[in-house]
């Protein structure tokens, strides 16, 4: 993921049931331009969408059977934009 999220210009990036580390989806933060993020089926945590919160541009988030997202999680959501 550290290629994908040297990409300054990306907008939609779709990882539906990638087995990617949650370390390698909170590096998805430094992606300033994402818009929409499908985390489908992966292992997104609260603490990735601690980092996720930071997304300036972040409108849409998909984290269909994301079992590691709790109600703390589900906060961090609320704050976000």
């Amino acid at each position: 993921l550290a290629t994908i999220a040297a990409l300054p210009r990306l907008r939609r990036l779709d990882l539906s049931w990638c087995h990617a580390p949650t370390r390698g989806l909170a590096r998805l933060a430094q992606i300033r331009s994402l818009r929409e993020l499908v985390l489908d089926g992966t292992v997104a945590s609260d603490d990735t969408l601690v980092a996720l919160a930071q997304l300036p541009a972040l409108t849409e988030l998909h984290l269909g059977c994301c079992r590691r997202v709790t109600d703390r999680g589900a906060a961090v959501l609320g704050i976000m934009r």
